[in-house]
Protein backbone atom coordinates (compact mmCIF):
# COMPACT_ATOMS: atom_id res chain seq x y z
CA UNK A 1 0.00 0.00 0.00
CA UNK A 2 1.38 3.37 -1.00
CA UNK A 3 0.77 6.55 0.87
CA UNK A 4 0.73 10.00 -0.71
CA UNK A 5 0.75 13.20 1.25
CA UNK A 6 0.81 16.75 -0.01
CA UNK A 7 -0.12 20.26 0.71
CA UNK A 8 -1.59 23.04 -1.27
CA UNK A 9 -0.48 26.57 -0.72
CA UNK A 10 -1.91 29.67 -2.35
CA UNK A 11 1.02 31.63 -3.79
CA UNK A 12 -1.05 34.11 -5.76
CA UNK A 13 -0.26 37.01 -3.39
CA UNK A 14 3.48 36.24 -3.56
CA UNK A 15 3.32 36.09 -7.33
CA UNK A 16 1.48 39.42 -7.50
CA UNK A 17 4.08 41.01 -5.19
CA UNK A 18 6.91 39.79 -7.44
CA UNK A 19 5.18 41.14 -10.54
CA UNK A 20 4.62 44.49 -8.82
CA UNK A 21 8.27 44.62 -7.75
CA UNK A 22 9.42 43.86 -11.28
CA UNK A 23 7.09 46.55 -12.69
CA UNK A 24 8.41 49.10 -10.17
CA UNK A 25 12.02 48.22 -10.99
CA UNK A 26 11.34 48.53 -14.72
CA UNK A 27 9.58 51.87 -14.23
CA UNK A 28 12.50 53.23 -12.17
CA UNK A 29 15.02 51.97 -14.72
CA UNK A 30 13.05 53.63 -17.53
CA UNK A 31 12.87 56.97 -15.68
CA UNK A 32 16.59 56.78 -14.83
CA UNK A 33 17.54 56.11 -18.46
CA UNK A 34 15.13 58.53 -20.19
CA UNK A 35 15.03 61.66 -18.04
CA UNK A 36 16.70 64.88 -19.18
CA UNK A 37 18.06 65.41 -15.67
CA UNK A 38 21.51 64.00 -15.01
CA UNK A 39 21.42 61.31 -12.31
CA UNK A 40 24.22 59.53 -10.47
CA UNK A 41 24.22 57.08 -7.61
CA UNK A 42 27.19 57.82 -5.34
CA UNK A 43 28.56 55.66 -2.53
CA UNK A 44 29.74 56.82 0.89
CA UNK A 45 33.33 57.15 -0.33
CA UNK A 46 32.30 59.53 -3.10
CA UNK A 47 32.54 57.16 -6.07
CA UNK A 48 29.92 56.90 -8.82
CA UNK A 49 28.14 53.57 -8.85
CA UNK A 50 25.74 54.37 -11.72
CA UNK A 51 25.17 57.32 -14.04
CA UNK A 52 22.42 57.91 -16.55
CA UNK A 53 22.68 58.93 -20.23
CA UNK A 54 21.65 62.55 -19.50
CA UNK A 55 24.62 63.02 -17.17
CA UNK A 56 26.97 61.40 -19.65
CA UNK A 57 25.75 63.84 -22.36
CA UNK A 58 26.30 66.80 -20.01
CA UNK A 59 29.83 65.66 -19.21
CA UNK A 60 30.59 64.68 -22.80
CA UNK A 61 31.57 61.11 -21.95
CA UNK A 62 29.99 57.66 -22.08
CA UNK A 63 28.08 56.52 -18.98
CA UNK A 64 30.50 53.62 -18.47
CA UNK A 65 33.34 56.18 -18.24
CA UNK A 66 31.64 57.82 -15.25
CA UNK A 67 31.10 54.60 -13.29
CA UNK A 68 33.82 54.19 -10.65
CA UNK A 69 34.98 57.79 -10.97
CA UNK A 70 35.40 59.87 -7.82
CA UNK A 71 32.65 62.52 -7.78
CA UNK A 72 35.19 65.16 -6.76
CA UNK A 73 36.95 64.75 -10.10
CA UNK A 74 33.94 65.97 -12.09
CA UNK A 75 32.96 68.89 -9.83
CA UNK A 76 34.74 72.10 -10.86
CA UNK A 77 37.70 72.63 -8.52
CA UNK A 78 36.54 76.14 -7.53
CA UNK A 79 33.20 74.71 -6.35
CA UNK A 80 34.38 71.62 -4.46
CA UNK A 81 34.59 73.19 -0.98
CA UNK A 82 30.95 74.35 -0.97
CA UNK A 83 29.88 71.08 -2.60
CA UNK A 84 31.80 69.05 -0.04
CA UNK A 85 30.01 70.86 2.77
CA UNK A 86 26.55 69.77 1.66
CA UNK A 87 27.88 66.34 0.71
CA UNK A 88 29.03 65.83 4.32
CA UNK A 89 25.69 67.06 5.70
CA UNK A 90 23.83 64.54 3.55
CA UNK A 91 26.11 61.60 4.42
CA UNK A 92 26.21 62.69 8.04
CA UNK A 93 22.44 62.39 8.26
CA UNK A 94 21.94 66.12 9.02
CA UNK A 95 19.65 66.46 5.99
CA UNK A 96 17.84 64.16 3.57
CA UNK A 97 18.02 66.60 0.64
CA UNK A 98 20.11 69.67 -0.17
CA UNK A 99 20.56 71.75 -3.29
CA UNK A 100 23.49 73.82 -4.59
CA UNK A 101 24.49 75.79 -7.67
CA UNK A 102 27.87 74.64 -8.93
CA UNK A 103 29.91 73.88 -12.02
CA UNK A 104 31.02 70.57 -13.47
CA UNK A 105 33.97 69.74 -15.67
CA UNK A 106 32.91 68.68 -19.13
CA UNK A 107 35.07 66.94 -21.70
CA UNK A 108 34.08 69.05 -24.70
CA UNK A 109 33.40 72.57 -23.51
CA UNK A 110 35.37 72.93 -20.30
CA UNK A 111 32.59 73.29 -17.76
CA UNK A 112 28.89 73.94 -17.34
CA UNK A 113 26.70 75.58 -14.70
CA UNK A 114 24.32 73.30 -12.85
CA UNK A 115 21.73 73.12 -10.14
CA UNK A 116 22.58 69.99 -8.17
CA UNK A 117 20.38 68.25 -5.64
CA UNK A 118 21.69 65.53 -3.36
CA UNK A 119 19.23 63.09 -1.81
CA UNK A 120 20.18 60.55 0.82
CA UNK A 121 18.57 57.22 0.10
CA UNK A 122 16.37 55.97 2.90
CA UNK A 123 18.17 52.66 3.32
CA UNK A 124 21.59 51.40 2.39
CA UNK A 125 20.65 48.35 0.29
CA UNK A 126 23.08 46.39 2.45
CA UNK A 127 26.13 48.09 0.98
CA UNK A 128 26.59 51.27 2.99
CA UNK A 129 25.31 54.80 2.53
CA UNK A 130 24.13 55.99 -0.87
CA UNK A 131 23.25 59.38 -2.30
CA UNK A 132 21.55 60.17 -5.56
CA UNK A 133 22.70 63.34 -7.29
CA UNK A 134 20.36 65.03 -9.74
CA UNK A 135 21.97 67.59 -11.99
CA UNK A 136 20.20 70.13 -14.15
CA UNK A 137 22.29 72.06 -16.68
CA UNK A 138 21.48 75.76 -16.14
CA UNK A 139 24.23 77.19 -18.37
CA UNK A 140 21.77 78.88 -20.75
CA UNK A 141 19.79 80.31 -17.82
CA UNK A 142 22.96 81.69 -16.17
CA UNK A 143 24.07 83.23 -19.49
CA UNK A 144 20.67 84.90 -19.92
CA UNK A 145 21.00 86.24 -16.36
CA UNK A 146 24.46 87.66 -17.14
CA UNK A 147 23.16 89.20 -20.39
CA UNK A 148 20.24 90.83 -18.55
CA UNK A 149 22.62 92.24 -15.92
CA UNK A 150 24.88 93.61 -18.67
CA UNK A 151 21.89 95.23 -20.41
CA UNK A 152 20.77 96.82 -17.13
CA UNK A 153 24.27 98.16 -16.55
CA UNK A 154 24.37 99.69 -20.05
CA UNK A 155 20.94 101.21 -19.54
CA UNK A 156 21.99 102.71 -16.19
CA UNK A 157 25.17 104.16 -17.71
CA UNK A 158 23.21 105.59 -20.64
CA UNK A 159 20.63 107.21 -18.33
CA UNK A 160 23.35 108.60 -16.10
CA UNK A 161 25.13 110.06 -19.13
CA UNK A 162 21.91 111.51 -20.57
CA UNK A 163 20.87 113.09 -17.25
CA UNK A 164 24.30 114.68 -17.00
CA UNK A 165 23.93 116.10 -20.52
CA UNK A 166 20.58 117.70 -19.75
Amino acid sequence: MARITGSIRDVQSQREALIERDDTNEMFRSVFERTTVGLALIDGSGFVLHANPALSRMLGVRADQIKGVEWRSIVHSHDWSKFESIYRQIFGGEADYLQIENRYRAARNGSFDALTGLSRLSHSFGNGARVIAHIQDVTALKQAERDANDANMCKSQFLAHMSHEI
